[in-house]
């Protein structure tokens, strides 16, 4: 495949995406867990979720200029003193999402 008809295919594909997208709703859901219905390795999870997600977005407030997306760690205040802390739980979906709302946020 030639330079031309590989730029035509991708040209094709991303009017196709244009026009899907259009058609899609974007809707946003407000939950309301209740957690005594939950067992104690769940409530740990959801936990851990939301504490990864703050230590995401401080280290990108801390360091905006060289927030690295694919970082597997950040440096946690922890006391007086900073902590390393591994993230586990966290999809590149909610990372992104992060990122993004960090940039729309330091535009303001």
């Amino acid at each position: 495949m030639n330079n031309v008809a590989k730029n035509e295919t991708i040209k094709r594909a991303m009017k196709l995406t244009r026009e899907r997208h259009k058609s899609m709703i974007c809707r946003v859901f407000e939950l309301k867990l209740n957690t005594r219905k939950m067992s104690n390795t769940q409530k740990e999870q959801l936990t851990t979720y939301f504490r990864e997600a703050k230590w995401r977005r401080n280290s990108i407030i801390a360091n905006i200029e060289k927030a690295d997306r694919k970082a597997k760690s950040a440096l946690v205040k922890v006391g007086e003193v900073f902590e390393e802390r591994q993230f586990t739980i966290l999809g590149l979906q909610v990372i992104q999402d992060i990122y993004e709302r960090r940039r729309e946020h330091s535009r303001l």
